[in-house]
């Protein structure tokens, strides 16, 4: 699981600051943290987990989350300051 995280934060990051248009920023949310999104999915598959191992890669999930959140939203502030 640690891998999965790793690449998309691999993938994730580079996307949003590539992105030109708030669709794509919206396109990029829902791939990662939507219903269906990678982050989401991860999410999911914790109950496989022990407790500890729960606590400490759910922690590092929802961390990585806020961060590509924050960062979708200082991109989108460009787009419209630019747009």
């Amino acid at each position: 699981m640690q891998e999965k995280l790793s690449q998309i934060k691999m993938t994730v990051m580079p996307a949003i600051e590539s992105a030109k248009t708030l669709a794509d920023l919206d396109a990029i949310r829902v791939n990662v943290v939507g219903k269906s999104g990678s982050l989401t999915a991860l999410m999911k598959e914790l109950g496989g987990l022990s407790i500890e191992e729960k606590k400490t890669f759910g922690s590092q999930v929802n961390l990585f989350k806020g961060e590509v959140m924050k960062a979708i939203e200082e991109k989108k502030n460009v787009i419209k300051q630019i747009g």
